[in-house]
């Protein structure tokens, strides 16, 4: 069945769960007060700040302006009435930073511009004046007029969430926590988190691509030559490119203002020795977004995609739930399994040499943040206590896709998604 609220996506169907998988392993919090890599539940009725969500530490309070964003890569990406500061972390995956602000609004960048600063009045919402809560969850602030509250990636705060996670679901398909040990979650930002840049950096990695490095080019005989300047010269930037080159396996930009994709790096193209942009010519900053840099003069950065592929699956002992076989919507026997559901990996491979059909109608999510898809499993509605899944449930008849699943089920083992409008 289609999702309710993405009929470019399946949101499994009657009695079938499409199941996602928490980093392609299979782990449950250590403690039944606080899921790691997320705040402790509040109070209810008493909101408070987020330490931190998917990865993301909260680094404070911080000015903004509607003339002059404070963060401007992605702008509401997710926003209104379903505003938390989860789904912001989810959609804002790949940049360096997000923030919530005015209770429904969300933004995404690389770096921290238009003259923010931290805002005056400590950690005390009521003086900082981030003190608006989340249209999407009252529990929880979410910035304030021209105040947003700002969070960090942290891969010290990622590798945590996921190693604090040592069990597996058992008993009749409801997953359940494992009590043994406590674990904290009032720390914000670790001191390895990386330091806030102060002017454009060189994109890295984003969802679905990573960069390969900088690279020699010439007008008269192209490092990718499959399509040239598919977007709009004026808005160009790493992200904008990556969405127009995905029918090839590599892109890349250039002189600040132009995208090239393909299949092969062609020309005599070479790598550019050398590890900053002032060395390599790679320093020409991006049209559309002077936070990153988009190559330079015969210069540039080149990116591959990249898919996740999940090394193991659940054994039987683990759930009780079965894959159905029935359906094309996986083929257990291309994954590979393992009988020890605690100790499975994720693989990140590169693009091979053949490109990759381009959907022409809806599809299974392979992934979607730390989440990987590991097939249809049965289900059942006979009550709450037999749920393959019971530790949240949720029902949207019109809004609900994969994304908003996985946002919503942040710091969760597993996630599925069900009848079109549950998960």
């Amino acid at each position: 069945m289609l999702c309710g609220g993405n009929v470019s996506e399946y949101c499994g169907g009657p009695d079938r769960l499409d199941m996602y998988q928490l980093n392609g392993s299979l782990p449950v919090p250590t403690s039944t007060t606080s899921i790691p890599g997320t705040s402790p539940t509040p109070t209810p009725g008493a909101p408070s700040v987020v330490s931190s969500a998917g990865g993301y530490g909260y680094i404070g309070c911080y000015t903004d302006s509607t003339a002059n964003r404070a963060l401007t890569g992605l702008i509401n990406p997710v926003a209104g009435a379903t505003l938390t500061v989860e789904l912001c972390a989810a959609a804002c995956a790949g940049f360096t930073y997000f923030g919530v602000e005015y209770s429904a609004e969300c933004y995404c960048g690389n770096a921290l511009l238009g003259g923010s600063t931290r805002a005056t009045g400590g950690s005390d919402p009521t003086q900082n004046l981030c003190d608006m809560t989340c249209d999407g969850n009252t529990n929880e602030y979410c910035g304030g007029p021209n105040r947003l509250n700002t969070y960090q990636y942290n891969a010290s705060l990622a590798s945590a969430s996921a190693s604090a996670y040592s069990a597996v679901p058992t008993g009749t398909g409801s997953a359940t926590l494992a009590t043994s040990g406590t674990a904290s979650a009032t720390s914000t930002v670790s001191s390895t988190a990386a330091p806030i840049p102060t002017g454009p950096i060189t994109v890295q990695n984003g969802v679905g691509f990573s960069y390969l490095g900088c690279y020699s080019d010439s007008v008269t005989s192209r490092a990718l030559s499959g399509l040239n300047n598919p977007g709009v010269a004026s808005q160009n930037d790493v992200e904008l490119c990556a969405s127009e080159c995905t029918a090839f396996t590599y892109f890349g930009v250039e002189y600040g203002a132009e995208c090239y994709c393909g299949n092969a790096i062609t020309g005599g193209s070479a790598l550019i020795a050398g590890s900053t942009p002032g060395v390599t010519g790679c320093n020409m900053v991006c049209s559309g977004n002077a936070t990153e840099y988009c190559g330079g003069s015969n210069r540039i950065n080149i990116y591959t995609y990249v898919s996740i592929v999940s090394s193991a699956v659940p054994s039987s002992s683990a759930v009780s739930s079965t894959l159905d076989t029935s359906s094309n919507v996986a083929n257990p026997s291309s994954i590979a399994t393992s009988s020890s559901s605690a100790a499975s990996s994720v693989a990140v491979v590169t693009s091979a040499s053949s490109v990759a059909p381009i959907p022409t109608g809806p599809v299974h999510v392979q992934a979607v943040g730390n989440y990987v898809y590991q097939g249809c499993w049965n289900d059942t509605q006979q009550n709450s206590n037999t749920r393959t899944l019971s530790g949240f449930a949720y029902f949207n008849t019109t809004g609900m896709t994969v994304e908003l699943c996985a946002a919503q089920c942040a710091g969760y083992a597993w996630m599925g998604v069900e009848y079109g409008q549950e998960w």
